[in-house]
């Protein structure tokens, strides 16, 4: 029986919004490795609420008690705990845990909980001989993902301990509850889900299910480093501009991302990523940085970054940063310096002579394009030589080949992750470095494209060279080292590369891992081959391709919008946005959601008068190539400017669907595309979709199956993106201990029932989440 917090006024005024379901529990965790027969007792005195656990060693004699306590002033409001039973033997983790998967206490169904004033009583047993000493603790500010100060150290010594926390039950499952000794001592709650035949046994026993663990981290080794929390995390693409604005200008900003940070949490995110904050004239939207190491006034100031941070690590939220490495802006010192030939900058950028033709004309020095078309060389009075700009000429390119250049760039990521931030968006990986000899590209021979375009050559010089590999390593010694020196977790690196499927591979490191470079590379594939025309065939073949090339050592992301390329909802159709939704969160790795898609936000509208992108040069360029249909601002709710300011002009207009997409919408009554997401992200915790095995195919001409398995269990994904309805037989991969655990809004079926695998009716863009137990 539950603890109803509706008729308490206490509780009921810290709770929050509840993001996960209802049938979770805290779970009991032993932390030396001992026989265990226990026994959970309530006692009141005095509204003191305690809970005491025996156990029994393997000795002879009689039973020694070791109680581990939670005191808290609840005021008769005490929950009610079952008896605990089928203790079992545990054996010593690796990581310095025990699991005791069977004694589970009842639900607590507090969401994100803010206490005050609760004094938290941790008793200690020292050793097999003495009385168990207790050390008293105060907690104040407690709040979901939050850090408990200890008004004492824990004693590193400990042997064992029952950490049992009425209130401190994150809502987002994946979220971590920590105390902190003032000795840098940390006890951790951490996620945990058992095998899926477990939870399935559960489910249809209407019973509850264990969903954390206890970490004890010890100070005397200097704590523990979180290697791998992003090997299986949930990733949010801020762009800071188009996000919230703050202070009604019509611009997003920092202080604007502070208003909304819970808004992640919630939806169970576990890192965010801005777009570029820095300094800038923003030609390029801020992708031409004339200072690494400030913030740009229009988003805000260095004191509000580092509220966000603070702020985002509260919630244990991790926060990086878009790095802008290949180029500066031409307003950038360097580049100033540079060009009036100052010795410390002058080969700071790439500058080369002209070439001069017959008639003694001046001709760059070689073919090479721009990405934004035309030549890739901009001709300089001052200097009277040419600099290489691989983007925009206010964008000249950096020259890596200069060890100065390298020592710059190392003290800008050093420099960030001092204040704070968890690790960087590397933009524009592929053009760091360019053959020295200078050759002209060959043509690519692409039908119909103008010889000024940017893919009228095929760029063997001037992408993915030998040494930019390098590079990416030695920024990964340098974040590991520092992780390694600061501890906590691990500060990351992730890449961009539109390239090839062989390269791309090629920035994760060697396929042997004796070097590494990013920890995770950006899977663009499904970006471009997942549109309206492709078929279920042509989506597996790009998942499949991943899958088939990635080196097992190496960690998968599933990307499928982003500030570059059209929305998903508008490519595939908004029917579709929650079976897209479902594929990349159920596939092996990492899941990259694009701001809006958890609402299923489409492209806005945008009229070229309008237009904001520097790609675009006339007209006719504008509805190919404009990017700004994908940046128009987030749609919180149905007011002015649906919430994103208090009615001053955006920077790009609101599309006019936001009356039908937003947020608060979403959130109201009956199903919507934000709670699917939101299901979503809880379920990936578990552990079949951590671990398990993969198999992605095609069942008909318009639908996708995707299979994870794992111990016994799977968990499976039916899209049918098509427009008509088709009848299916999936025996092969559901068997007939099935449920259905999420399903896409506009599906007939019931979640918690079964399916026929024999005879699957899927309504035309219905896409199911099921589970299954072999």
């Amino acid at each position: 029986m539950g603890l109803n917090l509706n008729d308490d006024p206490f509780i009921e005024s810290l709770r929050l919004d509840v993001v996960r379901p209802k049938r979770q529990t805290f779970e009991i965790i032993y932390i030396n490795a001992r026989d265990q027969v226990g026994k959970a007792s309530k006692k009141s005195k005095d509204g003191v609420f305690s809970l005491g656990v025996r156990a029994k060693s393997r000795t002879s004699g009689p039973p020694r008690d070791s109680y581990g306590l939670l005191d808290s002033p609840i005021r008769k409001h005490t929950p009610s705990f079952p008896r605990l039973s089928h203790a079992q033997n545990v054996t010593p983790h690796e990581c310095g845990f025990i699991t005791i998967s069977s004694a589970i206490f009842q639900r607590v169904l507090v969401g994100s909980t803010h206490v005050r004033g609760v004094d938290f009583r941790i008793l200690k047993e020292t050793n097999s001989s003495s009385p168990s000493v207790p050390a008293q603790y105060s907690a104040c500010a407690v709040a979901a993902h939050s850090i408990i100060s200890l008004s004492e150290p824990i004693g590193t010594n400990l042997l064992s301990i029952w950490f049992i926390v009425y209130g401190l039950y994150m809502s987002a499952q994946r979220g971590r509850g920590i105390l902190v000794g003032n000795d840098n001592t940390r006890i951790e709650l951490q996620p945990f889900i058992p095998r899926l035949d477990e939870q399935f046994a559960c489910h249809k026993a209407r019973t509850t299910i264990p969903v954390f663990r206890l970490c004890f981290l010890d100070q005397s080794t200097g704590g523990t480093i979180d290697w791998d929390w992003w090997k299986h995390a949930s990733f949010y693409h801020v762009y800071v501009k188009s996000f919230r604005d703050s202070n009604n200008d019509g611009i997003g900003d920092i202080r604007g991302v502070i208003e909304k940070i819970d808004h992640f949490p919630d939806s169970g995110i576990d890192a965010i990523f801005l777009s570029p904050i820095f300094q800038s004239p923003k030609i390029d939207q801020g992708y031409d940085v004339s200072d690494f190491m400030d913030v740009d006034p229009e988003f805000g100031t260095m004191d509000d970054l580092k509220e966000l941070i603070t702020q985002s690590h509260e919630r244990n939220l991790k926060i990086l940063l878009d790095f802008v490495p290949n180029h500066t802006s031409d307003q950038h010192q360097w580049f100033v310096d540079s060009v009036k030939g100052v010795d410390e900058y002058r080969d700071f950028y790439i500058w080369v002579d002209a070439k001069y033709d017959g008639s003694g004309n001046r001709q760059p020095p070689n073919n090479w394009l721009s990405v934004f078309h035309h030549s890739a060389w901009s001709w300089n009075e001052t200097r009277q030589q040419y600099y290489l700009h691989q983007f925009h000429p206010t964008q000249p390119d950096l020259n890596f080949r200069n060890p100065k250049v390298v020592e710059a760039m190392n003290k800008v990521l050093l420099f960030w992750l001092d204040q704070g931030i968890d690790g960087f968006r590397v933009d524009a990986i592929p053009y760091i470095f360019e053959s020295e000899n200078l050759y002209d590209e060959p043509p690519s021979y692409w039908p119909g494209v103008p010889d000024y375009e940017f893919e009228s050559l095929d760029h063997v010089h001037t992408k993915d060279q030998p040494e930019t590999y390098e590079l990416m390593h030695q920024w990964r010694q340098l974040l590991d080292s520092y992780s390694e020196k600061n501890r906590g977790h691990a500060r990351i690196l992730m890449s961009e590369a539109y390239t090839t499927i062989e390269n791309t591979m090629r920035y994760f490191g060697t396929r042997d891992g004796t070097k590494l470079g990013a920890h995770f590379t950006f899977n663009f594939f499904l970006v471009g081959d997942a549109t309206a025309g492709a078929s279920a065939h042509d989506i597996v073949v790009s998942i499949n391709k991943w899958l088939d090339n990635i080196p097992p050592i190496y960690t998968s992301s599933w990307v499928l919008s982003n500030h570059d390329n059209h929305r998903i909802s508008t490519r595939c159709g908004p029917g579709n946005i929650d079976g897209f939704n479902m594929l990349k969160a159920i596939l092996p790795g990492i899941d990259v959601t694009y701001y809006g898609e958890e609402i299923g936000q489409e492209n806005g509208e945008i009229l070229y008068e309008e237009n904001q992108d520097l790609k675009v040069k006339n007209r006719g360029m504008f509805e190919k190539l404009c990017r700004d249909f994908e940046r128009t601002p987030f749609q919180w709710d149905d007011s002015v400017n649906a919430g994103f300011n208090d009615g001053a002009k955006p920077w790009l207009p609101v599309s006019s669907k936001y009356l039908e997409t937003n947020l608060k919408k979403q959130k109201g009554d009956g199903p919507s595309h934000y709670k699917v997401f939101r299901e979503l992200t809880r379920i990936r915790s578990n552990v079949v979709l951590v671990r398990g095995s993969t198999v992605v195919k095609s069942v008909s001409e318009h639908t996708i199956l995707v299979r994870r398995s794992h111990d016994g269990s799977s968990v499976v994904l039916v899209f049918n993106k098509g427009d008509s309805q088709v009848v299916l037989n999936v025996s092969e991969d559901v068997s007939k201990t099935n449920y259905v655990e999420i399903k896409s809004v506009q599906s007939p079926k019931e979640i918690g029932y079964a399916v026929d695998p024999h005879h699957l009716k899927m309504e035309p863009h219905e896409a199911l989440i099921i589970f299954c137990s072999i």
